[in-house]
């Protein structure tokens, strides 16, 4: 996959992403007015990403 930033991304920095986008998504349902509606969408379809790299980045050397 590629990301559409410059960046090469580690295990350690998508998993960090992973737990901030999570928690962010629960103080969203903790306090509705917190975040717009597209801003909600847009770090659910992030999330999503992060799922999906990091099983990438654990799938190597044909092992995975």
């Amino acid at each position: 996959m590629i990301t559409p930033t410059n960046t090469i991304l580690t295990l350690a920095s998508v998993n960090t992403m992973i737990k901030r986008l999570k928690k962010a998504l629960n103080a969203s349902m903790d306090d509705p007015f917190l975040y717009t509606e597209e801003e909600i969408i847009y770090m659910k379809r992030n999330l999503r990403d992060m799922y999906t790299e990091r099983k990438e980045l654990n799938s190597g050397n044909g092992f995975g």
